[in-house]
């Protein structure tokens, strides 16, 4: 990257990083955030078919894509074309022609946070296949945790199963909750694997 495009990229990632640590407290900055990523949003895929080569390469390893939400129908199509297009998650390993997981599971929705949070910070792990899943899982308990709590069978995500309490009856009731969700948890990360 040129040393120019690179310290614009730090500026730009540090404003935005800011506006958004202000946000939730302050509707200005909440205001200024919307207006920047809209203006931005509306910019970038006005530009893929001018650029297309760059956006594709990009797009195959992301599993999302900023996109504009309109009250105009017409967009429906054409963002589908633009996935198609893009070839969006093509090498994110997310899209699995035939069967998708769905982000409506909670165990799901904690996978995938939990996996950006790998992918963050966890370089030496392999890629996430259905056989290296048991090693992503034991890898993202902190950040599970971090983001569920301690006590994370009490999460409202969670709350479903202290409606069945099966499993072995010499276990304390949270302990038997505790040890089905971390069961669901690994069943997740192989359900949204290679």
């Amino acid at each position: 990257m040129k040393p120019e495009i690179a310290k614009l990229h730090s500026e730009a990632h540090s404003a935005l990083t800011k506006l958004r640590g202000l946000a939730p407290k302050d509707p200005e900055a909440l205001e200024a955030l919307i207006t920047v990523l809209v203006n931005n949003a509306q910019f970038l895929n006005g530009a893929i078919p001018k650029h297309p080569a760059p956006y594709r390469k990009l797009a195959r390893k992301c599993s999302r894509w900023p996109s504009m939400i309109t009250v105009d129908r017409d967009f429906k199509e054409g963002n589908e074309a633009l996935i198609k297009f893009l070839e969006l998650g093509a090498d994110t390993g997310f899209v699995k022609p035939g069967r998708q997981w769905s982000r409506r599971t909670p165990e799901i929705r904690a996978a995938l946070r939990v996996v950006d949070c790998l992918d963050n910070n966890h370089a030496k792990l392999p890629p996430l296949t259905r056989q290296t899943a048991g090693q992503w899982w034991q890898a993202g308990k902190p950040y599970f945790k971090a983001l569920y709590g301690e006590a994370f069978e009490d999460h409202p995500d969670f709350a479903r199963y202290w409606k069945n309490t099966g499993g072995d009856p010499s276990l304390n009731k949270t302990t038997r909750i505790r040890k089905v969700i971390a069961s669901k948890m690994l069943q997740a990360f192989r359900s949204i694997a290679r």
